[in-house]
């Protein structure tokens, strides 16, 4: 497994989502759009230094998820914005389920794609009441490769490889 590891280098999470794209252990994929948002979301928080997040409670949707994924969604989906569906599916907030659903989703997705090497970039749940999620990527090894740049002129997007620290609530 050490061998394994030193041979993928220390573990890294670039997010092209003006591509469509995101590299994880090395590999060039392009997850579904919800799973995309749901990895870009925890990924600002984590490259910000944030600290993982307490699952809403069963029954109880949490309003402040809803935004922070939904925020996600338009910057994935971009001109085409959040379709209709998870628009009314995240209308209270966003429950326990939903984030279970997508953490799901996203963890097949990626262990799909990478096997055992998609550990790290998996959002992941810890601890109990409440439960907690969050990457366990350190901020330094997560980058967003496309950085949209808003000036009074227009808007621009640049390949820099910088981070971003956005949407981290």
């Amino acid at each position: 497994m050490q061998a394994a590891r030193e041979h993928l280098g220390p573990p890294a999470l670039t997010l092209l989502l003006d591509r469509q794209r995101i590299v994880a252990a090395g590999r060039d994929m392009a997850p579904p759009p919800a799973e995309r948002a749901f990895l870009a979301w925890f990924a600002r928080r984590a490259a910000a230094g944030a600290p993982s997040l307490p699952c809403p409670e069963d029954g109880v949707p949490e309003p402040a998820f809803r935004d922070a994924y939904l925020r996600e969604c338009r910057r994935v989906a971009g001109s085409l914005g959040v379709d209709e569906r998870t628009r009314r599916r995240c209308r209270d907030g966003m429950s326990k389920a939903d984030v279970e659903e997508h953490k799901s989703k996203l963890k097949r997705v990626l262990v799909e794609a990478l096997g055992a090497a998609a550990l790290p970039s998996i959002v992941h749940g810890s601890g109990r009441h409440p439960m907690r999620c969050g990457l366990a990527l350190p901020p330094a090894a997560i980058t967003f490769d496309d950085v949209r740049v808003v000036h009074g002129f227009g808007t621009w997007t640049l390949a820099s490889g910088a981070r971003s620290s956005e949407g981290a609530a």
